[in-house]
């Protein structure tokens, strides 16, 4: 299967839209010994405004969400801070990011997305809506459905011109690794899994510039380290992407990662998803084809690497 790692999170609009708001929507801050000392984080959750349907489904469950997208209906939201009047802010250099994740349900054909976005924070929740294919730093923890997942860094730098943006990003993508995928003896796709994402910086310390983007897969017993890495050497050898060189890199997304960033969920589908799932034809998505583009996800924590 030929997969393009070029990523593409923009979500596309839809009908009229009746906000919803998750006031209980906790992740955990580990730090200490070993990251022995662990504290949940009350914050909440909203559903993304007027471009939205309201039939998108967003159902709390204990530690995280259930999205369901039917009938192609998109949805997206936001993680906002416990008082409720802004957007939480994540810093995540010389962090790990853990999440549980369920893609069982996901056809090929929709992208199940986790990621991280610089928005603006002077704006009312709900609002101020920015990510790599336009004016702000982007990072796409996952992109992903029952085939394939991806992980892209999106870089935009800003000069007395305007902000430049890096819309095909550099990412790695797991759609011909088989190690992950439906049925894989190793991470098993159509069974829940943990995704843990490392950002390196070159002086070990959240001070330091971000080199190095890694990502383990864990199942059980199983652990497997996807072997191509996010750092500065990969995405400059990705000739094929011109925006990437000019517009700052893995420096520019070092710079967001220690500003703050938003962290956002979308489900939603487009027909044709073939730059992440290698297209409908592809024998993987035979083991989603019944699904019902149901996004699960939970127990998100942040600890010190």
């Amino acid at each position: 299967m030929s997969v393009v790692a070029a990523s593409h999170s923009a979500v596309p609009t839809a009908g009229p839209y009746v906000p919803v708001r998750i006031d209980s929507f906790p992740y955990q801050v580990c730090n200490g010994k070993n990251n022995r000392d662990c504290d949940w984080k009350a914050t909440g959750a909203l559903l993304d405004g007027p471009t939205f349907d309201s039939s998108s489904i967003m159902t709390p469950i204990t530690g995280g969400m259930t999205l369901l997208s039917p009938a192609s209906v998109p949805n997206r939201f936001y993680v906002i801070n416990e008082e409720g009047n802004g957007y939480e802010q994540f810093y995540l250099k010389n962090k790990a990011l853990s999440i549980d994740l369920d893609l069982s349900q996901v056809k090929c054909g929709y992208n199940a997305a986790f990621y991280f976005s610089r928005l603006p924070t002077n704006v009312p929740i709900g609002t101020g809506y920015c990510d790599g294919q336009n004016t702000c730093n982007e990072f796409d923890v996952l992109e992903s459905n029952i085939a394939a997942t991806q992980q892209t860094s999106h870089s935009c730098t800003t000069n007395s011109t305007g902000t430049y943006c890096d819309p095909w990003g550099c990412g790695v993508n797991t759609g011909s690794d088989s190690n992950i995928g439906p049925h894989s003896s190793v991470i098993d796709t159509t069974l829940p899994f943990t995704l843990v994402t490392k950002f390196y910086t070159n002086n070990n310390q959240a001070s330091g510039e971000l080199v190095n983007i890694t990502q383990v897969y864990q199942q059980g017993s199983k652990s497997y380290t996807f072997p191509q890495s996010i750092t500065p050497s990969y995405c400059t050898s990705l000739t094929w992407n011109p925006y990437y060189p000019k517009t700052g890199g893995l420096a520019a997304m070092s710079d967001a990662l220690a500003k703050g960033i938003t962290m956002i969920f979308s489900l939603w589908g487009s027909g044709d998803m073939s730059w992440l799932d290698g297209g409908n034809t592809n024998p993987r998505c035979a083991a989603a084809a019944n699904g019902t583009n149901q996004f699960t996800f939970s127990n998100i924590k942040i600890s010190n690497l």
